[in-house]
């Protein structure tokens, strides 16, 4: 069959694909790895090609039994209108009674035993390969993060639209659930509300209602779902509505409206600072937004070693107090090929903290360089990069530093404000960050810095470095917050290179 041919032939698409990476992902997350991703869907190829082989035998049996069904039912053919007669007949009370002995014991034993019994051992065997609830919840949040960050609408989101963009992609009703359900469990009614009401609207278009009572899901889990969720937002009449035009549960209105009003919204922290620098982090990272072209200065650097002297860098000045600047293509090729061919194979979920129920610090897989077996091509790479590094800042750099770090954000990957000090007495801390950026990016992964007022978009070769303390007082820079928009489409490839304070005892003064 035609279908079947274009999904073997996807499957073995998707394998090739796989072959050609060197290695294994350690980071089987379905939402930040590739590879992950990829095998996702290779699994289900396989898996439709199970349920259609499972209905096609299905079906053969289905058939033979029809087939079986009307040969058995010939006989009463002759009898009908002359039962009386035919029961007279000793050939036709013979076969008749063993018919009736023998034909449906038998019969029963048939529709009783499972059709398939291979197609079902393989779904059983793939079940332990399937997304879990914590994959799914991770998938939710990043979609969640992008919805919130840019400002998006639910049902122009279920209908391919993404930050002014129209993709060749549809979000189904059960999507929509989905959403509406984890925006709920997140305690955001306001988003799942929308969500509810969203795939209540793609349900009366799409597939009969019935087809998809087999997953599980009707009219009425939605009409639950919005119901509690407007009635934890305080509107009682519209939940009210709701329960009453739900067949299912309309004779329960009163009952569940007291239970959804039993919920209350759980209160955290209020931190007037984090709350604005959350809102302009919306902002900035949000399409609304347009950066102020810099009124600042376009020029080469080479006065900060003798090399740039020969081959000076392209830097232009974003900010000079706190000191913010970008250099242009100042990453080869073929260095960022190589780093990827190290990096890539290795990588590994990012630790991900909490702020609140809902929000997430980070979201990202990386690898810290120091800790890969470098052969000695791959060190000399290092080491031409750090030797960048001092000249694009013209710090010391300590080139035993384990503070180099590759990153890779993908679907809803982001890095919420933060600074890059720890700002612990005493103790050596991060007076600079140098950022490497390794790809263009197709849509989103912007960096910002909410108090300057300014985003850089991601561009291979670019290198963004900025200053994280006073490089004359060593006081701490807050200003140098800065954080990483949501990547919405393609994925995102950074070298964090963080320099030290201490490493600049002998170009720079003790402080008192």
């Amino acid at each position: 069959m035609m279908w079947l041919r274009i999904l073997r032939y996807y499957s073995m698409l998707i394998t090739l694909a796989q072959s050609q990476s060197n290695e294994s992902i350690p980071d089987r997350s379905y939402t930040t790895s590739m590879s992950g991703k990829l095998e996702l869907l290779k699994l289900n190829v396989e898996l439709i090609e199970n349920l259609n082989n499972y209905v096609n035998q299905m079906q053969q049996k289905i058939d033979k039994l029809s087939r079986l069904s009307q040969q058995l039912a010939n006989p009463l053919k002759l009898a009908m209108g002359r039962e009386k007669e035919f029961l007279s007949n000793p050939f036709n009370i013979f076969s008749l009674i063993r018919h009736m002995s023998n034909d449906w014991t038998q019969l029963e034993s048939v529709m009783q035993q499972p059709v398939v019994q291979a197609q079902m051992d393989y779904m059983r065997e793939r079940r332990a390969q399937l997304p879990q609830f914590e994959d799914l919840e991770e998938a939710a949040a990043a979609m969640h993060r992008i919805q919130v960050t840019f400002r998006l609408d639910p049902m122009e989101m279920a209908n391919g639209w993404l930050d002014g963009t129209q993709y060749d992609a549809r979000l189904s009703y059960l999507d929509c659930f989905e959403l509406g359900k984890h925006s709920f469990r997140m305690d955001d009614m306001g988003n799942a509300t929308n969500w509810l009401l969203t795939a209540r609207q793609l349900m009366a278009k799409e597939s009969p209602s019935d087809l998809y009572e087999i997953l599980n899901v009707t009219s009425s889990d939605i009409a639950w779902y919005l119901a509690n969720s407007l009635a934890a937002a305080g509107n009682l009449n519209e939940a009210r509505d709701v329960l009453l035009n739900e067949p299912k549960l309309n004779s329960r209105t009163e009952e569940l409206l007291a239970e959804f009003m039993k919920y209350e919204k759980p209160e955290y922290p209020h931190d007037p600072e984090m709350q604005e620098a959350d809102e302009k982090y919306t902002r900035l990272c949000g399409a609304s937004h347009k950066p102020k072209p810099s009124r600042l200065i376009c020029n080469y650097k080479m006065d900060s070693s003798p090399f740039l002297r020969l081959a000076p860098l392209k830097m232009e000045m974003l900010s000079m107090d706190p000191y913010v600047v970008v250099f242009h293509e100042a990453i080869y090729d073929s260095e960022i090929d190589e780093l990827r061919r190290l990096c890539e194979s290795r990588l590994s979920r990012t630790e991900i903290a909490k702020q609140g129920k809902n929000k997430s610090i980070r979201s990202s897989s990386g690898v810290w360089i120091f800790e890969l077996d470098l052969n000695r091509q791959q060190l000399e790479l290092l080491e031409r990069i750090r030797r960048r590094v001092a000249d694009m800042s013209g710090l010391l750099i300590d080139f035993n530093s384990q503070e180099v770090q590759y990153m890779e954000y993908v679907f809803g990957g982001h890095y919420y404000p933060h600074w890059d000090f720890k700002g612990i007495p005493h103790l050596e801390d991060r007076i600079a960050t140098v950022l490497f950026y390794l790809n263009d990016v197709a849509r989103g992964g912007a960096t910002i810095f909410p108090d300057l007022e300014l985003l850089v978009q991601p561009e291979r070769g670019k290198v963004l470095h900025w200053h994280n303390m006073d490089l004359g007082t060593y006081d701490l820079e807050k200003r140098s917050l800065h954080g990483a928009c949501p990547v919405i489409m393609g994925k995102k490839e950074v070298i964090s290179h963080w320099i030290r304070d201490w490493d600049q005892m002998f170009i720079r003064p003790c402080i008192a």
